[in-house]
């Protein structure tokens, strides 16, 4: 009755019993493109909405022990995986609107209303619920899930001067990134990038200007890495160019060529990572 009360709802509480013939309204509050929702066995919504927004609201009942079982099925990845795909930590939300109807209901005591996703529980109602209104709303339940990425592209001008492109096919793994700064900075070179982890890591630039070698080190971290396009946040690092006369300089003034950190946007590959 306190769960009730908090809702603002009246209850009328009988003894015990399940709660069979429940109508069950699925809503998929968090995750729309990661999994969706249903199978050949429920009914989807079909209000001329899209695929994903059908996927997003499914409905079913409980059965003669009050209990309901609702698949979550993965959305499939629009091109083939490779070997080399890395795992992504994601996650969806589902919520359940319940219509009860008294008439129907002996009691939501005893073992619940067991709300079932996949092969485990997803949550055991509060006990003892009969409302003389037609709908309640269980809380929202968070699951955790492991999705895999296709790996990514970066193309983009960075610092207001480096052409930056490469392709990445895991960010828990090395990989190399061509920078080109042009007629502005007259340095080209490749960063070498060291992951300690898919979260970040440590990097190091070997290139020229005007024949003469620039060098270069610092670290970096990954952000919005739960997202279809995470951001490689590079600190700016230590610079230092090779002289003929003078031999190994600071590049910029004490090295700091580069005077700010950047980000890098990543954008999802198609193919480039399936050789």
């Amino acid at each position: 009755r306190a769960y009730l009360n908090m809702l603002s709802l009246d209850a009328s509480i009988p003894e015990d019993g399940p709660a069979p013939g429940v109508v069950l309204e699925w809503k998929l509050v968090k995750g729309q493109g990661v999994v969706g929702l249903g199978d050949a066995e429920h009914r989807m919504q079909d209000a001329g909405v899209g695929t994903r927004e059908i996927r997003s609201q499914v409905h079913s009942t409980t059965d003669e022990a009050g209990r309901a079982r609702m698949p979550a099925i993965g959305t499939p990845q629009p091109n083939f995986r490779p070997a080399t795909s890395a795992p992504v930590d994601k996650e969806f939300s589902v919520r359940v609107n319940m219509q009860l109807e008294p008439p129907t209901i002996r009691s939501a005591m005893g073992d619940g209303v067991g709300l079932l996703l996949g092969g485990g529980a997803l949550a055991t109602l509060p006990a003892k619920l009969v409302l003389k209104t037609r709908w309640i709303s269980s809380p929202t339940y968070t699951f955790p899930v492991i999705d895999w990425s296709p790996g990514y592209l970066v193309r983009g001008t960075y610092w207001d001067a480096y052409r930056i492109t490469g392709v990445i096919c895991r960010l828990d793994r090395p990989f190399t990134l061509t920078a080109d700064g042009g007629s502005i900075t007259l340095i080209r070179g490749t960063f070498t990038m060291r992951p300690a982890s898919a979260s970040g890591g440590s990097w190091t630039f070997a290139g020229s200007m005007e024949g003469m070698p620039v060098t270069a080190a610092g670290t970096y971290t990954v952000e919005e890495s739960a997202t279809e396009t995470p951001v490689i946040r590079m600190q700016p690092g230590l610079w230092f160019v090779t002289t003929p006369v003078v031999g190994r300089l600071p590049l910029g003034e004490d090295g700091d060529h580069l005077d700010h950190p950047e980000l890098l946007r990543l954008t999802l590959a198609r193919n480039e990572c399936s050789g």
